[in-house]
């Protein structure tokens, strides 16, 4: 799992226990991606956002997803006003806006 200071293991430990028990974790670590090489190598399992795990296509791993609910984390997008935006990043703002339905997008007018 990610360390305890980490807001995604916060979601996933409030999750657990709002399902009534506690996670252990035997080992902490930061990256995703040595997470899931502890995985393929049959050395415990994670819980990583769907997101991240949902085009894997690696046969030594079985992708379970939570739901009853699912967990959620809000995401934001945060831009200088004042700054020249190129047209890469409205595109990729646009992109997010357009291809993303679960995320509710909050335009902040400040």
């Amino acid at each position: 799992m990610f360390p305890s200071s980490y807001y995604l293991r916060e979601l996933i430990d409030a999750y657990s226990l709002q399902k009534g028990f506690s996670l252990k974790p035997t080992v902490e670590m930061t990256t995703l991606e040595t997470m899931l090489l502890m995985v393929e190598k049959g050395i415990g399992a994670t819980v990583l956002p769907f997101t991240y795990l949902q085009h894997m296509n690696n046969p030594h791993i079985k992708v379970v997803q939570l739901t009853d609910p699912t967990p959620m984390r809000s995401l934001g997008i945060m831009y200088r006003k004042d700054k020249f935006m190129c047209a890469a990043t409205k595109v990729f703002i646009d992109e997010i806006k357009n291809n993303q339905s679960s995320l509710q997008i909050k335009q902040e007018a400040n």
